[in-house]
């Protein structure tokens, strides 16, 4: 299992979660966590979604001030 940290500040929905869809396909596998940094507004409420969509667990979501987010989901 590995983790695999994902840099996205700069881009706004859907981007985030686009890029990690794509990202996700080709490198991670089964048991893997990926660390996703955004600071688009509507980030949280995106990655919820896909996450549902997709079977993936959303471990963690959360408000590091200034308009950034930090997550985690578990593959």
């Amino acid at each position: 299992m590995a983790t695999h940290s994902l840099n996205y500040y700069g881009l706004k929905c859907p981007e985030p979660v686009l890029k990690l869809a794509v990202f996700a396909k080709s490198n991670v596998q089964p048991g893997d966590t990926v660390e996703i940094l955004s600071d688009c507004d509507t980030f949280p409420q995106s990655l919820e979604g896909w996450c549902k969509k997709m079977g993936k667990t959303l471990i963690m979501c959360v408000d590091e001030g200034g308009g950034k987010f930090k997550a985690q989901v578990q593959f």
